[in-house]
């Protein structure tokens, strides 16, 4: 009875069983902060999709929503508004009078989600046109109708249920290399999608539709983390072909010379979309272009030789004849009419403009802006709107890019400097004023000082090696950190864990915060290198 008594007076000293459960709680609440920093830092980011499932097309935009997709190459906010379109917030379906329409399809490369609007090519190509004449030529709206991870099949149906009802003069279909693929595959990384098969009947979704994603997954780097694992577990290996030295994701192998005998199948499902595609189009008589996106190992020079090397293949496995280039035939096999912009982009790249992201797939704003060129003119001749390209159209094409904008931290670094200058002026009076804010301001110079040289470093090695620079610098310097801190290690774990047996969890976090600043004053003190850092904290 009496131990009973000394166990409950322990459990009261120490501040209640309650109390060391919240304060474990609150310990691994502040690891996973912790974990999320240092994911993010490291270039991790939560799963950003603006997709849902949808029943008739495997999944669809959200309407009236809008994310944001930032990469260390872009960082784009893109809206969808009540009708499903990353277009205009007062876009009707209703055609206003005198009013002509182009409806854009396609998928990742159509929605734009690595471009702001006024750097996207569907956007650019609405600015030419109300650039190249006067109002008898009338409006012309061009609306954006492409959607992530779609493919030509999905784009067919969707055309049919909801694009003819924006009552477009002019449809455009844009292809991309990975449509092939997938237009023969029932399935996208676990999500069933309708397909067609060869002789253009549909073959409806088979299979349940997965949940959206989680709430965790959408908004932290932990969670997406996870997430990612989770599809890759379960479709990596089915989404990733593999075969003597060669390792490449599936809907790549239709650049191969001799692909697996599943691409012939795929190929006849893409000529049925095409050939459904100018039949909807005719019954509808609306007029329909074919756009074919190329590759960037179609288009700057030494790309190709880089995507072998990584893929495994020598140029001699490569197709000569890429699928852009098989694409554009079918389509003019078929009656419908084609646009090439590969020889533009060609020719940009071959001049020394960067067309694409350098790790992202995708045209960058630049090579958006030669697509935009390419059809502009082509929907200006005379086989569809017949308005006639002008140089005004270029030239707006041209001036529609952003201004660069004026750099802040200059003005905060000015902000800082004053602040802490002022603070360490009040508190070491005996110091003349002009002496503290020298001191200060120095120390403020050498910590940005140091911070643009690694920035510029790591900007010059590009954003696939730079990540890993960085990602190593980082690491470096957390371990670093301990070593220095290696002594001090026993008594701070021997501080925080008298206070989680105590039950003291609200002070948890006020005690990391204190040995945190203990710590790093330790490391400051010891290397003259880092202290200007630290200093300028505090």
């Amino acid at each position: 009875m009496s131990g009973a008594i000394r166990n409950r007076g322990r459990l009261a000293e120490r501040g209640g069983a309650l109390g060391v459960l919240l304060g474990w709680v609150m310990t691994l609440g502040l690891l996973g902060l912790a974990l999320e920093g240092i994911f993010r830092l490291a270039g991790l980011k939560p799963v950003v999709t603006i997709n849902a499932p949808d029943p008739d097309f495997g999944w669809s935009k959200r309407k009236g929503e809008s994310t944001r997709k930032s990469t260390s190459e872009f960082d784009v906010t893109f809206a969808i508004n009540a009708l499903g379109l990353r277009d205009d917030a007062d876009l009707t379906r209703g055609k206003p009078a005198g009013t002509r329409r182009v409806l854009v399809l396609g998928d990742s490369f159509v929605l734009g989600y690595t471009v702001d609007r006024h750097d996207h090519f569907v956007d650019l190509v609405e600015t030419a046109f109300a650039a190249d004449g006067g109002p008898e030529r009338g409006a012309i709206e061009v609306l954006n109708g492409g959607t992530e991870g779609w493919s030509t099949d999905q784009e067919l149906l969707w055309l049919r249920k909801e694009g003819f009802s924006f009552a477009p003069d002019v449809v455009v279909a844009c292809f991309f290399q990975n449509d092939v693929w997938w237009n023969g595959q029932a399935s996208y990384a676990g999500t069933p999608k309708p397909r067609l098969q060869p002789d253009g009947t549909v073959e409806p979704i088979v299979g349940a539709m997965p949940p959206p994603r989680s709430w965790f997954a959408t908004r932290s780097a932990i969670g997406g983390l996870l997430d990612n694992l989770s599809i890759g577990m379960k479709h990596g290996a089915a989404m990733a072909h593999r075969e003597g030295g060669l390792t490449m994701e599936k809907d790549q192998v239709v650049a191969l010379k001799n692909p697996p005998t599943a691409v012939a199948d795929c190929w006849a499902r893409t000529e049925a979309c095409l050939k459904e595609l100018k039949k909807s189009c005719d019954e509808k008589g609306t007029k329909l272009l074919f756009l074919a996106i190329p590759t960037r190992e179609e288009v700057e020079p030494g790309a190709r030789d880089a995507w072998c090397k990584a893929v495994g293949a020598t140029q001699e496995m490569v197709d000569p004849v890429s699928p852009a280039q098989k694409a554009l035939a079918l389509a003019t096999k078929h009656g419908i009419a084609t646009v090439d912009p590969q020889p533009a982009l060609a020719e940009a790249a071959k001049a020394g403009a960067k067309v694409y992201f350098e790790k992202d797939w995708h045209v960058n704003p630049e090579g958006s802006r030669v697509l935009a060129k390419e059809l502009h003119r082509a929907l200006a001749g005379d086989a569809f709107l017949a308005t006639g390209a002008s140089a005004k159209g270029d030239a707006a094409i041209d001036a529609s890019a952003a201004p660069a904008k004026s750099a802040r931290w200059p003005w905060v670094l000015l902000l800082v400097w004053i602040v802490l200058g002022s603070l360490y002026a009040r508190t070491n009076r005996d110091e003349p004023l002009v002496a503290a804010f020298l001191q200060v301001g120095t120390m403020v110079a050498a910590a940005t000082g140091i911070v643009l040289g690694f920035t510029a470093l790591i900007g010059a090695l590009g954003p696939t090696v730079g990540r890993w620079a960085g990602i190593g610098l980082i690491g470096g310097f957390v371990l670093w950190l301990l070593v220095k801190m290696a002594n001090k290690l026993s008594i701070i774990r021997e501080v925080y864990f008298a206070f989680l047996r105590r039950g003291h969890w609200y002070m948890i976090p006020l005690l990391v915060a204190m040995l945190s600043i203990g710590g790093l004053l330790v490391v400051a003190s010891s290397s003259p290198f880092i202290a200007p850092f630290i200093y300028t904290l505090f």
